[in-house]
């Protein structure tokens, strides 16, 4: 994962050259290694974030090939705005001048959709960079796209405190139809998606362990 993680990087250092800031830093929510299936959504969150003007911002996905993708998207405030993808190398670049409308204080998300065709390992970077082709800050994260299907489907894994991915984020919509779980949809499984599971498996005369292995994936299957 370390060779893609250097691949990532050397596609934007074709772009531009590298410029480190102090002042602005960026970062994934959902840090690698990240698994999802074909569908999948990211949050990429800048803080000490100062500069709104003369400034773009450029998704790169290392090892990928543009046939990899069906279509990529950011968040704009009046809603999803397509990306035009293209090809460099061995790696996709989509830049993009994002105005979510999503500002606080000195912190700003920009929120990523990518939807694959391709099953594979990728990792996908973002950069801020300036009108003079700076790269202000950048991130990347390992990415992992399966072709599972989704909850419900008969689900190959365990899912756990602390997973992250396309799975995830369906259960947490199906136990939010169920009406016991009241949280935000983010694909993390973390403490408000444990507490529901356990309360979900209390409800069916499950052990509460809060994982979802296979007696608690068949709830779903009803």
């Amino acid at each position: 994962m370390k060779t893609l993680k250097l691949s990532v990087l050397t596609g934007l250092l074709m772009f531009t050259p590298l410029f480190a800031s102090a002042n602005i830093d960026a970062s994934f929510s959902a840090p690698g290694p990240y698994i999802t299936n074909t569908d999948s959504q990211f949050d990429v969150e800048l803080t000490n974030f100062q500069i709104l003007e003369n400034t773009f911002s450029t998704l790169t996905i290392a090892g990928a090939n543009i046939k990899d993708l069906k279509n990529a998207k950011f968040l704009d405030q009046n809603g999803w705005v397509k990306l035009t993808p293209y090809q460099i190398g061995a790696d996709v670049i989509a830049n993009f001048t994002p105005d979510t409308g999503f500002d606080k204080a000195n912190k700003r998300v920009v929120t990523l959709q990518v939807n694959f065709k391709t099953a594979k390992d990728y990792v996908l970077g973002y950069s801020l960079v300036s009108e003079d082709g700076k790269v202000l800050s950048s991130t990347a994260t390992p990415v992992t796209v399966t072709q599972n299907p989704v909850l419900g489907e008969s689900v190959t894994r365990t899912l756990k405190y602390g997973d992250r991915g396309a799975d995830v984020r369906a259960l947490q919509e199906k136990m939010t139809k169920m009406g016991v779980y009241k949280g935000p949809i983010t694909g993390n499984f973390l403490t408000m998606t444990r507490a529901a599971v356990k309360n979900l498996q209390g409800m069916y005369g499950l052990a509460k362990t809060g994982t979802v292995g296979p007696e608690t994936q068949e709830l779903f299957d009803q």
